[in-house]
C-alpha cells in the first residue's frame, strides 16, 4: 500500500485496525533508504518522552535572519476511540521528504511518504540533528549544574561516557530555578553563584537596606538575593559644586565656627568691680576666650 499524503482520522484508524505498522525499535537510515523503492513506509515502535521521535532529519527549525520559520503542524483527530493528534512534519532540507506521528497509548505510528517525484538522501554534514538529550541524563547534568557552569558540566557528562552537547547542558539551566548544593559524583566544580563574605553582604545592607535578603535554600545553605532597580536624574549643579571642592587630605575643624552655627551669642553687660572688669561670668558664656588672654 502506498500512501504519499498525509493520512486522514479514517486512514489511521483504518491502518491501526488491520495492523498495517510494522514494529521496528527505531527508525534507521537503512530502513529510510527504502523510501526511493516503495515511496512510503508505515512503521511503529514504543512511545517514547519526545513528541516527534529522533530519526538523524531536521523537521524544525526557528526564523535566522533570512530563513523562515519552520514548524510541524498538529492535527486533533479520533484515533482509536482516543482524541490524539497528527503531526505533520515536512523536512527542513528536502520539501519532499514528510512525515506523520500519532501517539497512541504507548505506541508511536510513523508514516514516511515522498511526494511527486521526491528522492530520499541521508542528511549532510551540518543537516543531521543531534537527538534529545534522555531523561535520566537531563536530571543528572540539572544536579551538576546547581553546582558548575555549563563548560564544567559538560566535560563532566562526556567523562561519564553521557551523550550530551555543550548547548544542550547549557539548555538544562532554564530548568533550574536556584542553584543549591547537589550530589556532584564527588567531583569539584566550580560555583555557578557569585559568592559574597557576610561583611560585603552587610555593606550593601548599609547602603540598601529593603533591597538585600538573606534566606536559606532546601539544603540549609545560606543564599543572599539583590534587588537593585533604580533610575532617576542627575543634580547637575549639586554635581558641579562637589567637583569644585578640593581636598587636600587635611580637614579644619574651627569649634569656633561650629559653636557661632549651634548658639545664637548674646553679648551681656560687663560688671566692674571697684573699677576693674568682672570676668568670672563671662569665661561661662564665651568659652572661646582664654584666661591667659586677659
Amino acid at each position: 500500500m502506498t500512501i504519499t499524503h498525509f493520512l486522514k482520522e479514517a486512514e489511521w484508524n483504518n491502518l491501526i485496525q488491520n495492523e498495517k505498522f510494522e514494529y521496528v525499535e527505531k527508525v534507521s537510515q537503512d530502513r529510510l533508504n527504502d523510501l526511493n523503492i516503495q515511496r512510503c513506509l508505515l512503521l511503529c515502535s514504543t512511545r517514547k518522552d519526545s513528541k516527534i521521535p529522533y530519526d538523524k532529519h531536521q523537521w524544525s527549525q526557528s526564523q535566522k535572519g533570512s530563513l523562515p520559520r519552520h514548524q510541524p503542524v498538529y492535527k486533533k483527530m479520533m484515533i482509536q476511540g482516543v482524541t490524539a493528534h497528527s503531526i505533520r512534519c515536512t523536512n527542513v532540507n528536502n520539501l519532499e521528504f514528510r512525515k506523520d506521528i500519532v501517539h497512541v497509548g504507548n505506541v508511536t505510528y510513523h508514516h514516511y511518504f515522498l511526494t511527486e517525484q521526491g528522492v530520499y538522501r541521508e542528511p549532510e554534514e551540518g543537516e543531521t540533528k543531534k537527538p534529545r538529550i534522555s531523561d535520566d541524563t537531563a536530571v543528572r547534568v540539572r544536579n551538576l549544574l546547581k553546582n558548575g557552569t555549563a563548560q564544567d558540566v559538560y566535560e563532566i557528562a562526556q567523562s561519564e561516557g553521557l551523550q550530551v552537547s555543550k548547548r544542550q547542558c547549557h539548555n538544562q539551566l532554564r530548568h533550574l530555578r536556584e542553584p543549591s548544593g547537589s550530589d556532584s559524583g564527588g567531583r569539584v566544580v566550580k560555583k555557578k553563584k557569585k559568592e559574597m563574605t557576610m561583611e560585603q553582604l552587610d555593606l550593601l545592607k548599609t547602603l540598601f537596606p529593603d533591597e538585600v535578603t538573606l534566606y536559606r535554600d532546601d539544603n540549609n545553605a545560606l543564599n543572599y538575593e539583590i534587588r537593585i532597580f533604580s533610575s532617576g536624574k542627575i543634580d547637575q549643579t549639586y554635581q558641579v559644586e562637589q567637583t569644585d571642592y578640593q581636598y587636600d587630605g587635611v580637614e579644619e575643624f574651627s569649634y569656633e565656627d561650629q559653636m557661632q552655627d549651634q548658639i545664637d551669642i548674646k553679648q551681656e553687660p560687663i560688671e566692674f568691680i571697684d573699677g576693674v572688669p568682672d570676668y568670672s561670668d563671662s569665661l561661662m558664656h564665651y568659652p572661646k576666650f582664654d584666661l591667659d588672654c586677659l
